[in-house]
C-alpha cells in the first residue's frame, strides 16, 4: 500500500480541525443558551425592573424638560417655529413612549399579575419595582427567545438617554 500524498494528510487535518471549530461552537451556543435558561429567574427580575425604572425616569425627565422649555417661551406669539413646540424633545418623548410600549409587550407574557389600575399609579409605586414573574419551563425558554429584545430596548433607551443628556 502506497503512502499518503501530502495534500491528502493536509486536507485530513483541516478536515479534522474544521470539525473540532464547529463541535466548539455548537457546545458554546448549547451552554449560552443552557446558562440563560438556568439563571432565567433572576435575569427576568433584574432585566424588568432595571429598564422598566429606566424607562419611566428618562419619560419623567422628559416631561418635566418639556415643561421648562414651555415656561420659557413668549407665550403671546401666535407663530411659533416646530422646534420652540418641543420638536425634538417631543420626537425623543415619543420615542420613549414607543419603547415602554415594546417593553409591556415583552413583560407581559410574564407577569404573574398584570397591573389593572392606571398607568400613573404604577410608575412611581412599590408595585412597580416589586413585580412577580412566572418562571416555569415554557416562561424561561420564552425568557430565551425574548431576552435578545429586552437588550436592544435597554440599548435604544441608552442611545435616547445620551441624546438628551447633550442637548
Amino acid at each position: 500500500m502506497a503512502p499518503l500524498p501530502s495534500i491528502s494528510i493536509a486536507s485530513i487535518v483541516i478536515g479534522f480541525i474544521s470539525f473540532a471549530f464547529t463541535l466548539a461552537i455548537w457546545i458554546h451556543a448549547f451552554w449560552g443558551a443552557f446558562l440563560t435558561v438556568v439563571s432565567a429567574p433572576s435575569q427576568l427580575r433584574d432585566a424588568f425592573s432595571t429598564l422598566r425604572q429606566s424607562l419611566y425616569e428618562e419619560r419623567e425627565y422628559l416631561k418635566r424638560k418639556r415643561r421648562r422649555e414651555k415656561g420659557t417661551q413668549d407665550r403671546d406669539s401666535k407663530q411659533r417655529s416646530l422646534y420652540d413646540e418641543g420638536g425634538p424633545t417631543k420626537v425623543i418623548n415619543d420615542a420613549v413612549k414607543d419603547l415602554i410600549h415594546d417593553f409591556k409587550r415583552y413583560e407581559r407574557p410574564f407577569l404573574e399579575t398584570p397591573h389593572t389600575g392606571r398607568e400613573k399609579e404604577l410608575e412611581w409605586s412599590f408595585d412597580a419595582t416589586q413585580q412577580h414573574y412566572r418562571c416555569d419551563f415554557s416562561h424561561r425558554l420564552l425568557w430565551l427567545r425574548s431576552k435578545g429584545g429586552i437588550e436592544s430596548i435597554a440599548e435604544k433607551l441608552q442611545k435616547v438617554s445620551e441624546i438628551t443628556f447633550w442637548r
